[in-house]
């Protein structure tokens, strides 16, 4: 089942907002502020960790010489940026644990902060309670084995590894390797900044 943007502005009003007299225009507002604070703190510093949830690193794709084999050329392939998402162990944890309900708080101070300070209808620990929750719905979708889109930014999906019994070719002992999840992002263009 595909989550968009929409939907997660709805879900975030009922859970969180309905207690705190704000209006549903205001879930889609902080959304939008939760998504642009992650892209502003890549693109500026090059690395946003999120604790317990995981870490995002913009890396330089340095510029190579591609092969087109149709028309049997080289062709230049210019230099851009790519970001990458690395799991925290306490997501890979829950992911992979048969506690699915394992709670896991405190996700990012700078957020909360850059919430509070762009949206003036929030104190700062509603700004922090809403990012929690945030997160919380995050994971609890991704284990369920949900795509979450979110348009102009990126897709999480979850990406599942089978149980892989084999024999070690150069040692001859057997291996067995259990079944591991892991969030697969996919970012969209415009989470890269023009001026970087």
């Amino acid at each position: 089942m595909n989550i968009s943007r929409k939907y997660f502005g709805i879900h975030l009003y009922n859970l969180f907002c309905n207690e705190n007299k704000l209006k549903k225009k205001h879930a889609d507002i902080i959304i939008d502020n939760i998504l642009e604070g992650i892209k502003k703190q890549i693109n500026i510093y090059g690395k946003f960790v999120i604790p317990n949830f995981g870490s995002f690193i913009l890396k330089e794709r340095k510029e190579k010489v591609g092969r087109d084999f149709v028309k049997n050329k080289n062709i230049a392939i210019n230099k851009k940026n790519k970001i990458s998402f690395y799991s925290s162990n306490n997501l890979k944890d829950r992911l992979n644990s048969s506690d699915y309900k394992l709670k896991i708080h405190n996700y990012s101070t700078k957020l909360s902060r850059y919430l509070k300070i762009n949206l003036d209808f929030l104190s700062l620990e509603e700004a922090k309670n809403i990012t929690n929750t945030f997160f919380e719905y995050l994971i609890s979708n991704i284990i369920k084995n949900n795509k979450i889109v979110f348009n102009k930014y990126f897709s999480i999906s979850l990406r599942i590894y089978k149980n892989v019994k084999g024999i070690n070719p150069f040692t001859g002992k057997e291996y067995f390797i259990q079944e591991r999840r892991k969030p697969l992002f996919k970012f969209y263009d415009n989470m890269y900044l023009k001026d970087r």
